[in-house]
């Protein structure tokens, strides 16, 4: 015998099976996570010791940053307390320390801007002569916050510093993390020159060594600046190699991270559709690397699909790196959010909305304080305002595209800057000096032309004005119109519900002698029109009715036009209009259309419903429902 078991029970085995073994692939995640806070703390705490005796040997060195942030956080925390309540027990080096590790942890849980603020204290306290090591390692770590928040330039200052120290001159690890930072800072701020020698430098001093998954991201750095500096697409070779010699590396983040940058390389070079096949590519290392390289991918991809024109994607990744990126605090990288957002919207003609995401991406702008890029940005959203009429604001813009803009050339000393400030200057002079004829001619024009052109365009503008006032009072009148036959048609209503007899005249009562049976006709007539609406059928005639009524058709034609004072057709047509304005003012038939009110009351064509329709209400069924909503909103008391 063969027991089979519930398929409720089955489910609810596999949902144990399953939540056990992520409880025990969980675990030992967790456990490891708290053993390395747990021996990170162990080792600090037993620095401090060291130094509450012998100051003199205070060093600050590069830590770990990968741990879980549940249990950073619970560290940090401790760490505070601890402070708070030791403090005044710290010799300087011991403050130092303590301070050092509560910057360096707050980096770890991406408070950049308060970690500035630590390090800063720290700045204060520290002897750069009696400390110099020290010293470096708190530069770096303040420059690296800064580069992080955006403050490029701010970066580069501490570290230049940093490099004329005698200390940091030899081939030291503390030498290559200012070199990398400074090469990728001067590559943000478009000193691709700059960039592009420390590249240089890096990649020879990896590749020595056989570091090559070092030695492959230099290679892209080069291969990113060559990319502004070489005139043809010759630069794509960098990304190539890099690629190569990551894969010979074995670095599965460096693998992602170079496919991701060849992505980016092949759409700014025009080929978005190569650029999404590395795009995607990278997607598979997406585990290996951080959060901000899979921010950076996300980009890329959105980039790529606007290229292609295929707005909803781009749309959609650009969603997805804005939420990652305020979860992180990347000020740089929801400014890059905010810009293919105010892109799609512009493509999209949603320019209000543009709008809103370039004034968010310049109040970012402003607190990663990088002049270059104003530039663009005013210029982008002096268009967005052009596109909305606003055109005394897109004035203002693009008066701030060019201050930003001298004060940008202004500030630096870069050749091909220099290049571009005399070129610029060159436009604006002949531009004005354009101007200056053109004034000079019309100023030699006879008085006689000026003021004829000037009576002329008073001329028309009074016209204008007075046939926009004219046209305004008409269409108010027509409005007007509108509703008060709106009115009159609901007051019908109300009317027909309170009579007993059907559209009969008040002043006729004299009966037909020579019909018989005439007042059993002519109730018959009404059920039949009112009860059971028998004017839906489109087929209906005056001899199937009269066959109905056990009449015969000459007998019906009379009373109908006696009582009714219409004929037949007219009759039907009345009931047909009414019973088709109030469906089209309820609800119930709200998902009903035109065509379908119209067959449904007992009409065969759409041109016959419209044509009785206004014949009947002096409006189109449109007109009907719109003013019946405006009365409905003014004035509720009277549809009631």
């Amino acid at each position: 015998m063969i027991t089979v078991m519930p398929t409720r029970l089955i489910i609810t085995r596999n949902k144990i099976i399953s939540l056990l073994v992520l409880l025990l692939v969980s675990i030992p995640i967790f456990v490891n996570s708290q053993n390395k806070i747990a021996f990170r703390k162990q080792k600090f705490l037993s620095t401090i010791e060291t130094l509450k005796l012998n100051p003199e040997k205070l060093y600050l060195e590069n830590k770990d940053k990968s741990y879980n942030q549940d249990s950073l956080q619970k560290y940090y925390n401790l760490l505070i307390k601890e402070y708070r309540n030791k403090q005044k027990t710290f010799n300087k080096s011991q403050n130092i320390c303590w301070l050092y590790e509560i910057g360096h942890v707050k980096t770890c849980l991406k408070n950049y801007n308060e970690a500035i603020a630590t390090f800063k204290d720290i700045s204060i306290l520290i002897d750069k002569q009696e400390h110099p090591k020290s010293f470096v390692r708190l530069g770096i770590e303040l420059a690296d916050a800064y580069r992080l928040v955006g403050k490029k330039r701010k970066s580069n200052e501490i570290m230049l510093e940093l490099l004329d120290m005698p200390i940091i001159q030899q081939e030291t690890q503390d030498r290559i993390d200012c070199l990398r930072l400074l090469s990728e800072n001067y590559e943000y701020l478009k000193e691709y020159q700059k960039a592009m020698e420390l590249s240089l430098q890096l990649y020879n001093s990896f590749h020595k060594e056989h570091n090559y998954a070092h030695a492959s991201y230099e290679l892209v750095q080069m291969g990113r600046m060559a990319a502004f500096l070489e005139p043809d697409t010759t630069y794509l070779e960098y990304f190539h190699l890099a690629n190569r010699m990551a894969k010979k590396s074995g670095h599965q983040r460096r693998i992602g991270n170079n496919l991701v940058n060849t992505g980016y390389a092949y759409s700014n070079a025009g080929y978005p559709q190569i650029a999404l096949r590395y795009l995607h590519k990278a997607l598979e290392y997406a585990n290996y690397y951080p959060t901000y390289g899979y921010v950076y991918n996300l980009l890329g991809l959105s980039s790529a699909y606007f290229l292609l024109d295929s707005i909803p994607e781009a749309f959609s990744y650009a969603k997805k790196s804005m939420k990652i990126s305020i979860e992180i605090e990347a000020y740089n990288y929801v400014y890059q959010s905010n810009l293919r957002f105010a892109n799609c919207y512009t493509r999209m003609g949603i320019n209000d909305s543009a709008k809103f995401y370039l004034q968010d991406a310049v109040r970012l702008n402003k607190i990663m304080d990088n002049e270059n890029r104003s530039v663009e940005l005013y210029k982008h959203l002096s268009d967005v305002s052009i596109k909305l009429d606003d055109y005394t604001t897109a004035i203002a813009y693009l008066d701030s595209s060019y201050m930003a803009y001298t004060k940008f050339i202004n500030n630096t000393n870069d050749d091909k800057l220099a290049q571009l400030r005399v070129e610029s200057d060159y436009h604006i002079h002949k531009t004005r000096i354009n101007e200056l004829v053109s004034n000079n001619k019309f100023e030699k024009e006879k008085s006689k032309r000026l003021t004829i052109v000037v009576i002329g365009i008073l001329l028309t503008l009074a016209l204008t004005l007075i046939s926009i006032i004219i046209i305004r009072k008409r269409l108010k009148q027509l409005r007007e119109s509108y509703l008060n036959l709106v009115k009159k048609n609901i007051e019908l209503d109300k009317l027909n519900n309170k009579l007993h007899e059907c559209e009969i005249r008040p002043t006729r009562k004299i009966k037909l002698e020579n019909i018989k049976d005439e007042d059993i006709i002519i109730e018959k007539l009404k059920k039949l029109l009112v009860n059971d609406e028998v004017f839906t059928n489109p087929d209906l005639s005056l001899k199937s009715l009269s066959e109905e009524l056990n009449t015969n058709t000459t007998y019906l034609s009379t009373i109908i036009n006696s009582h009714f004072n219409i004929n037949l057709k007219t009759l039907l047509n009345k009931h047909r209009i009414n019973k088709a304005r109030n469906m089209l003012i309820s609800e119930n038939y709200k998902h009903y259309s035109m065509e379908g009110i119209s067959t449904e009351v007992g009409f065969k064509s759409r041109s016959a419903f419209y044509h009785t329709f206004k014949s009947e209400t002096g409006l189109s069924p449109s007109l009907y429902i719109e003013n019946y909503n405006v009365l409905k909103q003014i004035s509720p008391l009277q549809i009631n």
